[in-house]
């Protein structure tokens, strides 16, 4: 697994460091990216590279909430070095983004972990990795960035990745069995705008909504 380890003091993460070369995982620490990733350099082509993200302890918590508020770290599992909370426990960060407010996970390592302790952590990761293409795309998108309408035609479209889904189909599922109308579909396509426009301004570029004329959407991966 490639990991990215973000830090104030590379020189102190050596010890770490080898535990995760021994467990075979391939880590890219930085004190340099730490900075960048907090003024908002989003790095999307880059940060795409690594499954999981840890922090380091001598890292702030303001830091932590920085990078985590300007980058789309949303498909990455996050990690804390800390003995402030127990390892392996789970606490939400309340970031506030330019549009809303989010929960991200971030999981807690000791400063100090035994072999089998990181190697049992780190493996959860591995296994997130290996689930069904449909769960994986559900779960890339921060749906807490979309309107309710937004995430319903969001979450349709994720169902059928790489294929067309007919308006009509959309239109029923969004607002019921009633007979569609011209206004109707006219709002469909300013959903679509403006999911497109969250794409962009949150960094989700890996993925597009196509229109297919004369049929409906299709959501595609772009890398």
């Amino acid at each position: 697994m490639n990991i990215l380890l973000l830090t104030n003091n590379v020189s102190g993460e050596q010890a770490f460091l080898q535990q995760l070369n021994t467990l075979g995982h391939e880590v890219f620490c930085s004190k340099e990216l730490l900075k960048k990733l907090e003024l908002r350099k989003s790095y999307r082509e880059f940060l795409p590279y690594f499954s999981a993200v840890i922090f380091s302890e001598s890292v702030s918590n303001q830091s932590v909430k920085d990078v985590l508020k300007n980058t789309s770290l949303q498909n990455h599992q996050i990690f804390r070095r800390t003995d402030l909370v127990v390892s392996g426990e789970c606490t939400e960060e309340e970031v506030k983004t330019r549009t809303s407010k989010i929960s991200i996970s971030v999981a807690h390592i000791s400063l100090d972990p035994s072999m089998e302790e990181l190697r049992e952590q780190l493996s959860g990761v591995i296994a997130t990795k290996k689930n069904p293409k449909s769960d994986i795309v559900i779960q890339e998108f921060p749906y807490s960035y979309f309107s309710k309408k937004e995430q319903q035609v969001l979450k349709l479209l994720s169902e059928s990745v790489g294929e067309t889904v007919d308006r009509e189909t959309i239109r029923e599922n969004v607002w019921g069995n009633e007979k569609g109308s011209n206004s109707q579909l006219i709002q469909l396509s300013n959903i679509i705008k403006r999911i497109k426009y969250k794409f962009e301004e949150h960094d989700l570029h890996s993925w597009t909504i196509q229109t297919v004329w004369g049929q409906g959407y299709q959501l595609s991966k772009t890398e």
